[in-house]
């Protein structure tokens, strides 16, 4: 005599699935949070405004090119990465991105779990 489910287990067990992806969910939009104040950290603590390696010529209002990392506070969360000289971002963007992708994808799960 074989082992047969009921239905109730049977969705019960899908309930708890869409819990821990909620869960999951939650944690990716703690780190989004968590990359923003990053991001909030570095500005703030430079005149409103994100630094940037001279370099890479980015004077556009919103960032300010520093000719020596000892003038800028928290150097670290600024703008250091550049790609081909059309784009740069900080660690802070890096978490923010990565994160969002996964609360993207957890929460397409979710939609697919409680269909």
């Amino acid at each position: 005599m074989a082992f047969t489910p009921s239905k109730s287990f049977v969705n019960m067990e899908q309930q708890l699935k869409t819990i821990n992806l909620r869960q999951d969910r939650n944690l990716f939009f703690m780190f989004i949070i968590v990359g923003i104040l990053l991001n909030f950290m570095a500005a703030s603590m430079n005149d409103s405004m994100m630094p940037v390696k001279t370099e890479y010529q980015f004077n556009d209002g919103f960032h300010f090119s520093y000719q020596d990392s000892s003038e800028v506070k928290l150097w670290i969360l600024t703008d250091i990465f550049n790609i081909k000289d059309i784009i740069v971002f900080s660690l802070g963007d890096i978490v923010v991105i990565f994160s969002l992708m996964g609360f993207i994808i957890k929460t397409i799960m979710i939609v697919k779990n409680e269909k």
